[in-house]
């Protein structure tokens, strides 16, 4: 089905102009105004690329409504502790395939087509970035995602880390979604687990994703 999208206005950043214009889309490509089988009226509405979401954890769609911590964080390092280090450590295979399903679908609903994913389940490293793909697939987005590597856990969780990376970069081959090189920040990774991902990262031609000064705490 080759359907049209129209009495729209169209937008094109590359040119800075906002139009009234009908749009063909075919497959997935979108052009002019080709024959098509159906009409989609979107008269009232703006029309244009698609949003890309630059850096997520798809997982944090189980923070919504859960409990607060026993007491209030006083800075960076206890919402992670208190927070975040908390729910990643909790997720299982069924949550972690869940949680990105849902949230690629409410990205997709904002007009979020593309999506870095940055995940974290220490008790469920092998084989997590498989469930977060196959999710965001379903759901038709595109994106990247990657393990976020750590120490937080002992070297043998930053070696696991390091393994799942390099392990789907090697065995992926969805059309819509790429691996890339994760770690989670400078102030929770050791040198040796941080040259052995880089020189994964090397060998695999992968891009790295790794935060950077957040805080006062990454920067010392």
């Amino acid at each position: 089905m080759s359907p049209v999208l129209h009495g729209g206005l169209v937008a094109d950043p590359a040119r800075g102009v906002v139009i009234q214009a009908d749009l063909g889309v075919s497959g997935d490509r979108i052009g002019g105004v080709p024959p098509g089988d159906g009409e989609v009226d979107v008269s009232g509405c703006v029309v244009l690329p698609g949003n890309v979401c630059a850096h997520h954890h798809l997982y944090s769609t189980l923070a919504r409504g859960m409990p607060g911590p026993s007491r209030a964080p006083r800075n960076f390092a206890e919402i992670l502790e208190l927070v975040w280090w908390r729910l990643d450590r909790a997720l299982d295979p069924d949550s972690i395939r869940l949680s990105a399903l849902v949230g690629a679908l409410e990205a997709a609903r904002a007009g979020t087509t593309s999506i870095i994913d940055h995940h974290a389940s220490p008790s469920v490293i092998d084989g997590s970035l498989d469930l977060v793909a196959d999710a965001v697939e379903e759901a038709g987005l595109r994106a990247a995602v990657c393990y976020e590597v750590t120490d937080r856990h002992g070297e043998e969780g930053g070696r696991a880390g390091v393994a799942e990376n390099a392990r789907f970069l090697r065995a992926n081959r969805r059309p819509m979604v790429r691996g890339m090189a994760g770690a989670h920040a400078s102030f929770t990774l050791g040198p040796a687990t941080l040259d052995a991902l880089v020189a994964e990262a090397r060998d695999l031609g992968a891009p790295l994703h790794i935060h950077v000064a957040e805080d006062g705490l990454d920067q010392e």
